[in-house]
């Protein structure tokens, strides 16, 4: 597996433990509630495939037969060695981190359009006061 990631997985880990137990403060002004449903299920979707595509990293080097280490320890096998299947999981991993990729950007280009049109403090939330 590649480095990066694993670092994503290892990072994403905590994170995801942190949201679930710390909320995040609420949008002011106050988003319509179709917006609020669109910014949960896109944060949830961005969190859902980057907990999903290490994972299948693990799964299609796995099944195409080699070991996976993480600091120099080999991670037990959860998968057979079937390179085919192997195949159809890089396949799909790769599927995925394009949708991670574009659903990135829609996230950035969502966070603009709220700080310069809708002017609500989406942004300076993240990063204290912008000019």
């Amino acid at each position: 597996m590649s480095r990066p990631g694993l670092i994503v997985l290892l990072l994403v880990l905590p994170r995801l433990a942190w949201r679930l137990g710390n909320p995040p403060p609420a949008i002011e002004p106050a988003p319509s509630p179709a917006m609020n449903l669109l910014a949960h299920a896109g944060h949830w979707a961005l969190y859902a495939l980057m907990l999903a595509l290490p994972i299948l990293g693990i799964a299609f080097i796995q099944a195409n037969g080699r070991e996976v280490a993480l600091f120099g320890l080999a991670l037990p096998d959860f998968m057979p060695n079937d390179p085919p299947l192997g195949k159809e999981l890089k396949e799909i991993h790769e599927l995925l981190g394009n949708m991670l990729l574009w659903l990135s950007i829609l996230h950035a280009a969502a966070a603009v359009w709220h700080h310069r049109f809708l002017k609500d403090d989406t942004l300076t939330r993240l990063t204290g006061p912008i000019r």
